[in-house]
């Protein structure tokens, strides 16, 4: 399935330092694109999210940092819509799951 990077992913992506974990985190982008996101499920490497709007979210872990990439599945592609990292261990903030919702109303 064909992804895309909407809205400011592509900024977040090309602001992530150390190199190895943007390494991984591409790793991970093609994992996905290969094999599915319900075969990376069992991993935890994605997770679906609670809500009404089918949101997923990518899970790349490097040192004790979680890199996070919402996304959701329309018209066959992998629609990235959000990232953001967060410590491990910490809920999803509300806030990052309010932003993803108002991006999935924007794209209807």
């Amino acid at each position: 399935m064909e992804e895309e990077f909407l809205f400011d992913t592509e900024k977040y992506l090309s602001g992530i330092r150390p190199t190895k974990a943007i390494k991984k985190i591409y790793s991970n982008l093609e994992r996905l694109e290969k094999n599915g996101h319900q075969a990376l499920m069992p991993s935890k490497t994605v997770k679906k999210l609670k809500t009404n709007y089918n949101l997923f979210e990518l899970r790349t872990i490097f040192s004790d940092i979680l890199y996070r990439l919402i996304f959701i599945i329309k018209n066959n592609k992998y629609l990235f819509i959000l990232g953001f990292n967060k410590k491990v261990g910490e809920k999803t903030p509300d806030k990052y799951i309010e932003t993803a919702i108002n991006r999935v109303k924007s794209l209807k």
